[in-house]
């Protein structure tokens, strides 16, 4: 509840006091905030614990955990969280019109008790809430700005669908802090692996704030109350990658937003997140003591002398077109039969057959 109270603060830093929103604007800002995280939790999906079990990306993450030494327990634990995850954003959009019914008496609630907003706004309060799990190319494509308001409204309560989109998807992204992982929490709760590592990132970090020596105050800083040691780099780079996330997200926000600029849907105030540029500048505001991040990424200066190298007769030995050939209809009978043996870790019974081989 604290993560759903703070994103109204942070979208009012993210967008300036004076961004213009509306009060049925407002309403449908607030009923995604509500929504967008409430389907991390077994009780949102049919069945429970087993309905999520049943499905693919549990499975999937559950058979890569084999061999890695961990108890079954540890691995069904690593794969409820990788799943809950992974589902919980498109699961949101469902919650809205989903209806319950008291055990003891026929009668049916929702979680949005007014009918004519469930009816007349429900459905987009859904896909607002799911969407700040989408890449910015689909909030624009499946979104229009402008939304009219329902005929019991004024007319002037007009919703601008993507401003709403990127709003949520920017506090989402920006709050990031020890509110988040609180510090009783942090040492009641024995937390493992990449849960752990998740949970130290936040709890190291304030509250996300304006760089007070940007003059335009455009650009947001991460600061941490506590320098990660070298055994806690794990945490570290998930705390430099989130910043980051942030200032992807801010600036393709901003991109769209200027594209279908009106008078009420504006850029935002923020612009930029302060020493996402390296890892090594990040350390200024996010500290490291006893070691120090470096980035390594790799620059292919010359593509066309890289690929005779890695590919053709230097990995292969081919002489001539038709050995090329023979080497490509190989690797799709091998990616074919690679993935008949994957299917079959859940369909035991399951035949595999590779019928044909289709070059173009």
């Amino acid at each position: 509840m604290s993560h759903l109270d703070a994103l109204w603060e942070t979208a009012s830093l993210i967008a300036g006091e004076e961004y213009p929103l509306n009060a049925l604007e407002g309403f449908v800002l607030g009923s995604a905030i509500l929504l967008h995280d409430s389907a991390l939790c077994f009780e949102a999906y049919d069945k429970g614990i087993i309905g999520v079990r049943g499905t693919l990306i549990w499975k999937d993450t559950y058979a890569a955990s084999e061999g890695n030494g961990k108890t079954i327990d540890q691995r069904e634990k690593e794969a409820d969280f990788n799943a809950l995850r992974y589902l919980h954003a498109e699961q949101s959009s469902k919650l809205v019109e989903a209806k319950w019914s008291y055990p003891d008496k026929n009668e049916e609630i929702y979680l949005l008790e007014n009918s004519t907003l469930r009816n007349h706004l429900g459905q987009v309060i859904g896909q607002i809430s799911a969407s700040h799990h989408w890449a910015i190319e689909e909030v624009s494509s499946v979104f229009s700005s402008q939304g009219n308001s329902p005929a019991t409204f004024p007319r002037e309560w007009r919703i601008d669908y993507i401003k709403i989109a990127c709003l949520l998807r920017c506090a989402d992204a920006a709050h990031i802090d020890n509110e988040r992982a609180p510090d009783f929490l942090y040492a009641l709760i024995k937390r493992e692996g990449i849960s752990f590592d998740h949970w130290q990132a936040q709890n190291r970090l304030a509250n996300v704030d304006i760089d007070q020596s940007d003059n335009n105050i455009h650009s947001l800083i991460f600061t941490s109350t506590k320098a990660f040691t070298e055994v806690e780099a794990k945490s570290w780079w998930i705390a430099y990658d989130a910043a980051c996330l942030v200032d992807q997200e801010i600036r393709s926000a901003n991109a769209l937003l200027e594209l279908v600029r009106t008078k009420t849907i504006l850029p935002l105030k923020a612009k930029r997140v302060k020493g996402v540029e390296s890892p090594e500048l990040m350390t200024q505001f996010i500290k490291v003591v006893g070691w120090s991040p470096c980035s390594a990424k790799i620059h292919v200066g010359n593509i066309e002398n890289l690929v005779k190298t890695l590919g053709g007769q230097h990995l292969y030995g081919l002489t001539n077109d038709k050995d090329l050939f023979q080497v490509v209809v190989r690797e799709m009978i091998q990616n074919a039969r690679d993935a008949i043996k994957a299917r079959m870790i859940f369909e035991p019974d399951l035949i595999g057959n590779i019928t044909r081989v289709v070059c173009v």
